[in-house]
């Protein structure tokens, strides 16, 4: 069942990872369109929203029967979007707060033990639009898991 599979276990990792960190008011698993922030309320800001992609794998193909394949190597971007409000110094917010996350989820490059492996990818550009700022960070997660599922 994909309630519990090895994707929605890493993502709750990654969530669970972004709630242990205190510059961050909430955490949810959406996106925000620019046309919400005005009805989020300040407590909630800085607001973390994970998106998941599905995983996009690779064959390992068994050696023991022709054509069975055993597991499947996959990478999955996660993608962290953060909103928040600063009217005084935006940037430096926005480089404290990439600072967070970069060693937090840095921190367990394993995801607990469900993942082969972690990388950070920032988004090219920051988006500051008085009061509000928005940043991207894309969480690449490599996984191993069978055809029984994702």
């Amino acid at each position: 069942m994909a309630a519990n599979s090895i994707r929605e276990r890493i993502i709750q990792n990654v969530v669970d990872s972004l709630e242990e960190i205190s510059a961050i008011a909430h955490v949810a698993r959406r996106k925000l369109g620019f046309s919400e922030l005005s009805s989020i309320p300040q407590t909630q800001m800085p607001f973390a929203g994970v998106i998941a992609g599905l995983p996009s794998g690779t064959l390992k193909k068994s050696g023991r029967k022709a054509g069975n394949v055993d597991k499947i190597i996959s990478e999955m971007n996660i993608e962290i979007v953060v909103y928040g409000q600063d009217n005084t110094n935006p940037d430096q917010t926005i480089s404290s707060l990439v600072d967070d996350i970069w060693a937090k989820l840095y921190a367990d490059c394993q995801r607990g033990g469900l993942a082969i492996g972690t990388s950070l990818n920032t988004g090219l550009e920051t988006g500051i639009f008085d009061p509000y700022y928005a940043f991207t960070i894309t969480c690449v997660v490599g996984y191993i898991h069978s055809t029984g599922g994702i």
